[in-house]
């Protein structure tokens, strides 16, 4: 549910803070037993397991902390023939009520409660075909009303309104294939006054005793061009080329231009900027192929970079160290918020795929297929912690071998056997401030901090399966396919996880959540012929 831990409220022993162990899901109560280390308990401070209850294990009824999201859609999709041609269009109203009880000590009362109303639409035209040529125009565009009605602010009541048009189109010449398109949009975005009581952080008017201006209002306008333009080459039958060149746009969010909180999930606070640009991209990407009768191969490379990209930065006191804030460390159990704002600069990413497909005419029943990726980069012209971009995937190699078999007896046919292999490459590119962001440090959490600053090893993983379609008296009976992930149970983190530093598993003194061990499912499709 939460990147750190989650609060929760013992109604037998009184006991507000505690937290849930996301490995083991057994309840950790900071609590001293006495009589036990000279009456200290386990230590202060110390892991108290309870068992969790039936109800916790297989329920979908909510705890007291809990999230409830409604979404309401009502959407209108039309399609005309003009001519040769089709005119395409839908419009959409959509009611979205996403509520979140977080406080153990208002049960019934959601501390974050987002509410917004948005209408959509998205028209275009597409041309026959025309000599090797075809095309299609057409706009798209928003209008959104948001909300908070909650008791914990992040970002501000908002609208914004949008709207873009485009034209892309293709050409086919002897060997040669053209594409190409353009686009441009244009948002306005309106950010609206706040005030809260200081206390209590509930919504209050401007006269109201303790009231802070959380939100000033204010007003932005972007807009911005994308496109691209590529090329596909034949250079025989079976050997192709490709390349692109591509320009994207992408404007600031809300939270990004109007935050001014503390994030329930992370416990950060986060401060928007309203003076952000619009993120703006140059990709460059080209392609060598082949598709022969036995063996299919390719080779990818891009390079992207990212003007005025848009991230969090965390913020310095004036005393040194790192800014913190304590508006809501009697929410969080004491814990004081690390203050980030964002902020833009170049960034860049590199990389590349290569994949293999071998499947030789003489041997139907083999066939072979590797892929190896790997991708790169980072913020330019920053401090190294933060140089590196979080989340960003090491270098992956994933291969499988597939046997098919027309036949298994009379009651099996079209089966297979695969057999394949993950392995993903150990991260050295660490995303320092990953210890800031998540509020760990040497003195509290020692090891959790450790595991932030360190590599994230690779690992290898093998998986197996099995399927066929089963027969009876000459008749499908059903399909079924048999699969295990992870064969040889092997205890991992991928890098991806967001659980990788929180919470240390006290079953075992490891840091973070290990990804899913061995895992066994079965998938049966039965057809039904209704004459």
């Amino acid at each position: 549910y939460s990147q750190l831990h989650a609060s929760y409220f013992d109604m037998a022993s009184g006991i507000v803070d505690g937290t849930r162990d996301s490995a083991t899901g057994l309840m950790e109560r900071q609590i001293a037993i006495p009589g036990v280390d000279g009456g200290q308990g386990a230590g202060v401070g110390g892991p108290f397991y309870v068992i969790p209850s039936n109800q916790e294990l297989k329920s979908y009824t909510p705890f007291v902390i809990n999230q409830r999201i409604r979404h309401t859609k009502l959407v209108w999709d039309n399609s005309y023939n003009l001519g040769n041609g089709q005119v395409k269009a839908i419009f959409s109203y959509q009611k979205n009520q996403r509520q979140e009880t977080n406080d153990p000590t208002m049960m019934n009362t959601p501390d974050i409660y987002y509410y917004s109303n948005a209408f959509t639409f998205d028209a275009k035209y597409i041309s026959p075909q025309i000599k090797g040529f075809n095309y299609s125009i057409g706009g798209s565009g928003a209008t959104q009303f948001s909300q908070s009605l909650g008791t914990l602010m992040l970002i501000p009541n908002y609208n914004f309104f949008q709207i873009g048009g485009f034209a892309i189109g293709t050409q086919k010449i002897g060997n040669l294939y053209l594409s190409g398109g353009i686009r441009y949009d244009t948002r306005t975005f309106n950010g609206l006054s706040q005030w809260i009581d200081s206390t209590t952080q509930i919504p209050v008017q401007s006269t109201a005793p303790n009231a802070f201006h959380e939100f000033q209002s204010f007003n932005t306008k972007f807009s911005g061009l994308s496109g691209s333009f590529g090329a596909t080459y034949d250079l025989t039958k079976d050997v192709y080329v490709k390349g692109n060149i591509a320009r994207g746009y992408r404007a600031p969010n809300v939270a990004e231009c109007g935050a001014n909180g503390v994030h329930d999930g992370t416990v950060v606070y986060e401060l928007g900027n309203h003076n952000l640009n619009p993120e703006t991209s140059l990709e460059e990407d080209v392609t060598f192929g082949m598709n022969a009768k036995d063996i299919s191969f390719e080779i990818d490379g891009f390079v992207n970079i990212i003007n005025d990209f848009i991230y969090a930065q965390g913020l310095q006191s004036a005393n040194g160290g790192d800014s913190m804030n304590y508006s809501l460390a009697a929410v969080f159990g004491g814990v004081a918020a690390p203050v980030f704002k964002y902020e833009q600069t170049k960034a860049q990413l590199y990389g590349g795929e290569v994949t293999m497909d071998i499947h030789p005419s003489t041997l139907p029943w083999f066939e072979f297929n590797s892929t190896l990726s790997t991708v790169d980069g980072g913020l330019m012209g920053v401090p190294d912690s933060i140089k590196y971009l979080p989340f960003v995937p090491p270098t992956r190699i994933t291969s499988e071998i597939k046997f098919h078999f027309k036949n298994i007896g009379s009651r099996i046919k079209n089966a297979y056997l695969k057999i394949g292999l993950l392995n993903e490459s150990q991260q050295n590119h660490i995303y320092l401030q990953t210890a800031t962001y998540t509020g760990l440090t040497t003195a509290s959490t020692p090891y959790e901090y450790a595991a932030s600053t360190a590599a994230t090893k690779g690992y290898t993983l093998f998986n197996v399966g099995f399927g066929g379609d089963v027969l009876s008296k000459g008749k499908e009976l059903c399909q079924v396919y048999l699969i295990c992930n992870n064969l040889l149970n092997k205890g991992y983190m991928d890098y991806m996880s967001r659980f990788k530093y929180y919470p240390v598993n006290y079953t075992t003194d490891r840091v973070g959540v290990f990804n899913m061990g061995r895992n066994l499912s079965i998938k049966i499709i039965v057809p039904f012929d209704i004459k």
